[in-house]
């Protein structure tokens, strides 16, 4: 029986709160890095064989956000997505204490309605009328099911019989997510079966070389199944040309997919909307909320054009002993889980807070600070930008001096995003485009302003700069 319910929660109340405060206090620094060793020298994190008891878990928690990066932070600009939702955070709690799971209107009648409308809602916005989907566990779990959904529709058998999958093809940019290549070694047609399409200088996939592919691919007696665009590209933020993809699609009666983990919330701005054009032509779309819309993660959807797709694919029997004919309008045959988490239940509540108006205007900001660092970038005359500014992503180089070769770049490079990382300042990653190493800065924080956005880009200069006199 739990007897410090009261006082745990109360000490756990007050540190949560401190935390949460200094990570968005602006001249706090995110955590300076900890080497592996090191840091299991400090915490004891080895499981006990007897308990130390639940008046402790308030320390525990502690221990663990000592030690943990303030992705709260406008400091943290690492990956695709940042920052901190109140509305996100009483929804993550709600969901936790009232612990439920998302299979059955029986055990979780308010959060199926909640789950229902924002599908709907979203699916609207992707120009789904009347379209389907479900919550899931990231852009990657929907990739996954989009294609498990083309496949089941181009041979229904399969689900009985099995299939054997070595003929087919899927085509992606060759800036598309590595989730399809580990989809294809799931779903057992192989990642060498997974086909490449040339993209352009700003990282778009070429129609015209997807067209060719097709072709040269149904001429070697392979079996083209699935095509999969890109909405916001992991590393350039590009939006691939959506309706031309699509009419290569119609032509060719592919199953059309669009990955908008990243760029699919441009769908909630009228000014930004003209981005996923093409988008309503789609079979199926991947949209992760944990990303441009700042949601607490996991906050991830698949959406389909035709509503029965996942109960068709997944509705396979067997769930007698849980799902019992109902007209309640029970999610959990429609879903590759059993047990799932009422993630629908941040996203409402943070919709309810601010409003589809309100998430547009948060990322419109974003979007209009993206190309004021690439402004910035493009007037320092030692910097250069890899790729012309798309999204939110701001990929670019360090050019100390004009004869610099190739490999004094990337080693200073290198050096500097370490010398910021570990210093605490700035959380920022690097990628290789065409084969070499450059920053990518990432500006998914809600609560960036242009004054941080500097900061940041200074915060990388000056790096560069101190780097720059260490190997000189």
């Amino acid at each position: 029986m739990t007897n410090h319910i009261p006082e745990t929660l109360d000490d756990l109340n007050v540190l949560l709160k401190r935390y949460l405060k200094s990570s968005l206090d602006h001249e706090v620094e995110i955590n300076a890095y900890v080497p592996p060793a090191e840091l299991r020298s400090i915490v004891d994190i080895d499981p006990p064989e007897e308990g130390i008891g639940e008046d402790q878990l308030a320390e525990l928690a502690k221990s663990y956000l000592d030690h943990s990066v303030r992705t709260g932070s406008w400091r943290y600009m690492n990956q695709l997505w940042s920052g901190f939702s109140l509305p996100g955070l009483v929804g993550e709690m709600t969901a936790a204490v009232s612990n439920t799971s998302m299979f059955t209107y029986e055990v979780a009648p308010l959060a199926t309605l909640i789950e229902k409308a924002m599908i709907r809602r979203l699916c609207s916005l992707a120009g789904f009328e009347g379209g389907g989907g479900l919550f899931v566990t990231g852009g990657s779990n929907a990739n996954l099911v989009a294609l498990m959904a083309a496949r089941y529709r181009m041979s229904p058998e399969s689900s009985l019989q099995g299939i054997d999958g070595r003929q087919l093809r899927l085509f992606v940019s060759d800036q598309a997510h590595y989730s399809f290549s580990k989809a294809a070694h799931i779903m057992g047609f192989g990642r060498d079966h997974v086909i490449t399409v040339e993209s352009d200088e700003l990282g778009r996939m070429k129609p015209d070389d997807l067209k060719r592919v097709i072709n040269e691919q149904r001429a070697l007696g392979a079996v083209p199944f699935c095509v999969a665009a890109t909405a916001g590209t992991t590393v350039l933020g590009a939006y691939d040309p959506l309706n031309a993809i699509a009419d290569v699609c119609d032509e060719e009666n592919l199953w059309f997919h669009v990955d908008g983990a990243w760029g699919g919330s441009a769908l909630m701005s009228d000014q930004l909307r003209h981005l996923m054009a093409g988008c309503e032509r789609a079979d199926s779309l991947t949209w992760d909320q944990h990303k441009m819309m700042g949601l607490p993660l996991i906050c991830s959807t698949i959406l389909f054009r035709d509503p029965t797709t996942l109960l068709k694919m997944n509705g396979l029997g067997g769930e007698d002993y849980i799902f019992h004919g109902s007209d309640d309008g029970d999610l959990g045959p429609m879903s590759l889980q059993c047990g799932r988490r009422v993630d629908a239940l941040k996203l409402w509540m943070a919709w309810k807070a601010y409003g589809r108006l309100g998430f547009a205007e948060r990322i419109e900001r974003l979007f209009d600070l993206a190309q004021h660092m690439g402004t910035r970038v493009v007037a320092h005359d030692q910097f250069e930008l890899v790729a012309p500014v798309s999204s939110l992503n701001l990929c670019f180089r360090y050019v100390p001096h004009p004869d610099a070769t190739d490999e004094e770049i990337d080693q200073l490079l290198i050096q500097a995003r370490t010398e910021l990382v570990r210093s605490g300042r700035l959380l920022v990653n690097f990628a290789r485009v065409q084969g070499r190493p450059c920053w990518r800065v990432v500006l998914s924080n809600l609560d960036l302003t242009k004054e941080l956005v500097d900061q940041a880009f200074d915060e990388i200069e000056a790096s560069c700069r101190r780097v720059r006199l260490d190997l000189t």
